[in-house]
Formats: structure tokens, C-alpha cells, sequence
């Protein structure tokens, strides 16, 4: 059985490259949460630190989130629709 010895410098290249692609992954997730339309509340601040302390785990925390900005565009689309089947409605009476 061989040892194999690895520069002390090498393992400090690949730590600092771990740690800059783990934060960028969390910046992007940051970014992911703030599109699907959850600000500075409670729900993203959970998300950054389940993203850093639980890395993958994190990311489908995120992924699995619901979309908030298409949940309100589809409410104001059925209250628009309902207005309008009212205006239908009342317009045929006469």
C-alpha cells in the first residue's frame, strides 16, 4: 500500500476553489429565490442558511419552492376573468 503525500499548497488551491464554487452556487440560489418572487423575509433567510450549512440539500430546498410572482399574476388573470363573465352577465339581462 502506497501513501500519497500531496503539497500542502495543492490542498489550499482545491479548498479556496470549493469554497468560492460552494458560495457562487449559494449566490445563484439567492438570486433563484429573489426571482420566484421571495424577498428579505423569513422563507429566504432560511433558504441561505439551509443552502450553506447543507450545500445540495439546499439548492432543492430552493428548487422546490414555489413560484409566489406567477401565483399572483394567475390570481389577478381569475379575478379579471370573473369580472368580466359579470359584465356578460349583466349586459344580456337588458
Amino acid at each position: 500500500m502506497y501513501i500519497v503525500f500531496v503539497a500542502p499548497w495543492k490542498l489550499i488551491i482545491i479548498a479556496i476553489t470549493l469554497v468560492c464554487t460552494h458560495a457562487l452556487i449559494t449566490l445563484i440560489m439567492d438570486m433563484e429565490m429573489r426571482e420566484k418572487g421571495y424577498g428579505l423575509g423569513k422563507i429566504h433567510t432560511i433558504g441561505i442558511i439551509i443552502c450553506v450549512l447543507f450545500g445540495f440539500f439546499g439548492f432543492i430546498y430552493v428548487a422546490a419552492l414555489p413560484n409566489t410572482k406567477s401565483k399572483e399574476r394567475l390570481e389577478k388573470i381569475y379575478k379579471m376573468l370573473d369580472k368580466s363573465r359579470g359584465e356578460e352577465t349583466d349586459g344580456g339581462d337588458d
